[in-house]
């Protein structure tokens, strides 16, 4: 088999797997670096959560060594780095990337900052929508007395929050860049 100018055209250019890896590579650094920095994740990503959670129940936010604090209906909420939706960011940076990476190698680098604030605000939100829907049910918890469920509950709470507001925001975000695509053509 002889290797011509088409067949080193053909190897040249950027496949999905190339993509996936550059994409990946970057959101699994992030994530890397979230991890190993506790104090990084709690301050971005927890923070104006555990807030916003305090204001929609009308407590005071107290800030203590490695997690934020609000009492609601004498019930002690604390947000800490685990709470702090590293995970969903992740996930959520390199889904909201992909689509809009085109033919390049993971795209341009202003598409990706443009990803990631994207993805920033968007894990704010579902973070805020997983602590308040977390609290309340715990209160519901304490009202039944079944605080025996307590870390299962509030592990599907996470899962029943970010699963569907993950797939939500892909399928929007593919509706949209589908119709930019469209468009431009």
């Amino acid at each position: 088999m002889c290797f011509n100018a088409e067949m080193q055209g053909i190897f040249m250019k950027p496949t999905a797997g190339r993509r996936i890896g550059v994409i990946a590579g970057i959101a699994a650094a992030i994530y890397g670096l979230l991890r190993c920095q506790p104090d990084w994740a709690l301050q971005l990503f927890a923070a104006v959560p555990a807030r916003l959670s305090a204001v929609f129940y009308s407590a005071d936010m107290a800030t203590e060594p490695g997690r934020w604090v609000f009492v609601t209906g004498g019930m002690e909420v604390s947000v800490t780095a685990a709470c702090s939706g590293v995970t969903f960011f992740s996930i959520l940076f390199g889904l909201l990337w992909w689509p809009k990476s085109g033919g390049s190698m993971g795209g341009d680098l202003l598409c990706g900052i443009r990803c990631l604030f994207q993805a920033y605000l968007l894990t704010l939100v579902a973070n805020t929508m997983r602590i308040v829907t977390a609290v309340a049910m715990q209160r519901l918890l304490v009202i039944y007395a079944l605080t025996e469920y307590e870390g299962a509950i509030h592990m599907l709470v996470g899962t029943v929050t970010f699963l569907p507001a993950l797939i939500l925001i892909c399928w929007f975000n593919e509706k949209t860049v589908r119709h930019a695509s469209f468009q431009a053509a």
